[in-house]
């Protein structure tokens, strides 16, 4: 009777918790609308749009638990993601898309190109204050897309930059990398052109694939 008892406790714990998680988001997205709708009236707009640009990359955290995803769904949130960083670095850098959009329903790991363009921030443009400039490209080689994330920043030293793709890491290039080839093979991934002074090149190859992403859920 004890054992079924405290069974009980922890299923309805279970479902206490279940709850929880889908109501804190919500409460979030509400909220976050309700501020940018005040930013809006106050002509407060820079500040609305970076309020959106972060519910949107919230509702792409909590709802998509998927390890591939279509290529048009993680743009949305680089995009966002791009935004807020934009702001947070006012005036360093500006951003160029060259995006194929047929790519659009092709498979990709999710959050592929995102620490890309973080490490273009954060490191590359760090001794700037203006003139940084983000060039984002896809594009069509065969059977296969080529994704490009170029800066003019301060480029990476020699010796860093061949450590980079193989010290195994949780985040960052190399994770991108170790994904990518876990997903789908060792022919493809990234490489990184990159000198001290003259900026940074990161090409990803991936196959274009339009399978259904669920089937990757992990």
């Amino acid at each position: 009777i004890q054992d079924k008892y405290q069974s009980e406790i922890r299923e309805k714990e279970a479902h206490i918790k279940a709850l929880n998680l889908k109501l804190d988001p919500h409460f979030m997205y509400n909220t976050l609308n309700m501020i940018s709708l005040l930013a809006l009236e106050k002509e407060e707009y820079e500040i609305s749009d970076i309020v959106i640009s972060l519910s949107n990359m919230m509702k792409y955290l909590v709802r998509n638990d998927t390890a591939l995803v279509p290529l048009a769904t993680d743009l949305m949130y680089l995009k966002s993601y791009i935004t807020i960083m934009s702001k947070r670095f006012e005036g360093t850098f500006h951003v160029e898309y060259d995006l194929d959009e047929s790519l659009d329903e092709i498979i990709v790991p999710k959050f592929f190109l995102q620490p890309l363009v973080e490490n273009a921030c954060i490191h590359g443009f760090k001794q700037m204050k203006s003139g940084g400039l983000l060039r984002i490209s896809s594009r069509r080689d065969g059977d296969d897309a080529k994704f490009t994330v170029e800066d003019n920043g301060c480029g990476i030293p020699e010796g860093q930059l061949a450590l980079i793709l193989t010290q195994s890491s949780k985040v960052g290039l190399s994770n991108v990398n170790e994904r990518i080839k876990a997903c789908f093979g060792g022919e493809y991934g990234m490489t990184i052109h990159s000198r001290e002074g003259e900026g940074t090149k990161i090409t990803i190859v991936v196959p274009c694939r339009e399978e259904v992403a669920d089937r990757y859920a992990g």
